[in-house]
């Protein structure tokens, strides 16, 4: 799905309409049991340890989220990035083809 032009969008998915905002559809794939996409459901506190043993990966969370109290690697704050990464991507490549575009993160 095409980020450009998503402030007029009333629902991120053609099967589950109450699913309204980008970082909700992100879940989706992530966590979805049936179908399995990518197999995270169960899983998320493994992913986020695995990226906090990494140094560069948590001070990287730490410079991105600088609000947190606590550990700045959480599964909200991965899928979080993953969107501001697909949408600073599809604003990129929007822009490049058409030289404009309307998109609305939460960059």
């Amino acid at each position: 799905m095409s980020l450009v032009n998503v402030a007029y969008n009333i629902s991120f998915g053609w099967s589950k309409p109450e699913v309204q905002s980008l970082e909700a559809q992100m879940l989706e794939p992530l966590l979805n049991e049936h179908p399995v996409e990518l197999g995270l459901a169960g899983r998320q506190a493994s992913v986020c340890a695995l990226l906090a043993a990494d140094p560069e990966y948590r001070a990287a969370f730490a410079q991105a989220f600088p609000q947190e109290s606590g550990p700045a690697v959480s599964f909200p704050n991965v899928n979080q990035g993953h969107c501001r990464i697909r949408a600073h991507l599809e604003f990129s490549a929007a822009h490049r083809s058409t030289g404009m575009c309307s998109v609305v993160t939460t960059m």
